[in-house]
């Protein structure tokens, strides 16, 4: 009720992890038993729909620090190639 109150739309991601050239967004679950919303769904399809911009659900810890860190290792790569030219 009170994220209603404050203008928060149903759906947007747990977590949002903001980097100098991304953006992570986390829906985070359960690692057993955690459903995942329609509405969650499209959230999740539409983050990731923009450029620099990566959204997943993530079941518990362990899942959402690898995906931090695959994330971390995109962003390494594409300042590489960007200094590189």
């Amino acid at each position: 009720m009170k994220n209603k109150q404050s203008g928060l739309n149903p759906g947007l991601p747990d977590l949002l992890i903001c980097l100098p050239n991304i953006l992570l967004f986390i829906e985070m679950k359960r690692t057993k038993g955690g459903v995942v919303s329609e509405v969650q769904k499209e959230w999740i399809d539409t983050l990731n729909e923009y450029p620099s911009v990566y959204a997943k659900v993530c079941k518990g810890y362990d899942e959402a620090v690898k995906f931090v860190e695959d994330c971390l290792k995109i962003d390494v790569n594409y300042q590489f190639f960007k200094k590189r030219g």
